[in-house]
């Protein structure tokens, strides 16, 4: 997967950077983000929202969780 940014304007999408490497007619998928930082606070806004329902919700959890730990890159060769 090839990611490039760049912006749009009047429907044309204008690269930052040329995209030498892509020859012929590719399958591609344009993202437009109005504003991220507006994304990452209603992100931020919904795990708090299901936090506080998770403490809220009165359930107890029977048993013990089980620590785990990820493996690494070398680890999993």
């Amino acid at each position: 997967m090839l990611v490039v940014e760049g912006f749009l304007e009047n429907g044309v999408f204008t690269p930052n950077k040329p995209l030498a490497d892509v020859k012929g007619r590719k399958y591609a998928t344009l993202t437009v983000t109005e504003n991220e930082e507006k994304e990452r606070q209603e992100r931020m806004t919904a795990w708090q929202q299901f936090g506080e329902a998770v403490i809220n919700s009165g359930e107890e959890l029977a048993g013990n969780p089980e620590r785990f730990q990820f493996r690494t890159l070398q680890e999993a060769i």
